[in-house]
């Protein structure tokens, strides 16, 4: 019998765990009120939610870490691809040129050797995979500008516009210069 009644007090404690997280993360209750609610204090609310955030967060993290390897592994190949092709791009190449002078004669043939340096959009999309994955793996950080957007009070609406509109048009131009970028 305590068994049984152990399975019962650990459902019942499933089904309010559930509904306190319900109250929150749908409803947006606050702790108080889920507490008034479910009949426990605020303070035990609070370790439920906190027990159950981490136990999600696990959940998502182990989720993503998994999309990470798939997306590195794929771009690692296709890196390894673009380098192969970028090397196989390097070799000279044979161009064959023939020629009749004559009907009567065999004609002559030119042979000539073109040296390559490599096709460089095999070197741009090596890079990119590389880059790609530094970006998943968080190695790059992303640069900081500090931004101010200076006009008076006295300034008509048009001319906070116009500074408006510089400062964006600035800030784009850094973007895109830079790569990713954070305003502070």
């Amino acid at each position: 019998m305590p068994n049984r009644r152990l399975q019962n007090n650990d459902q019942a404690k499933l089904i309010r765990d559930a509904r306190i997280w319900e109250l929150r993360a749908l409803n947006a209750w606050t702790q108080s009120q889920i507490a008034k609610d479910v009949g426990i204090s605020q303070v035990a609310v609070h370790n439920v939610l906190e027990k159950q955030t981490k136990e999600y967060k696990k959940i998502y993290w182990e989720k993503i870490d998994n999309e990470k390897t798939i997306q590195i592994y794929a771009l690692k190949k296709v890196a390894n691809e673009m380098w192969e092709a970028w090397v196989k791009s390097k070799n000279p190449s044979k161009i064959v040129k023939q020629s009749n002078i004559t009907d009567d004669s065999k004609g002559t043939k030119n042979i000539e050797i073109k040296e390559s340096q490599g096709d460089p959009r095999y070197i741009e999309l090596y890079l990119k995979a590389l880059k790609d994955i530094r970006d998943i793996l968080g190695i790059n950080a992303a640069t900081t500008t500090h931004a101010t957007i200076v006009h008076s009070a006295n300034d008509t609406d048009e001319q906070a516009d116009t500074s408006l509109a510089r400062f964006l048009d600035g800030l784009a131009k850094a973007t895109n210069n830079r790569g990713s970028s954070t305003v502070n």
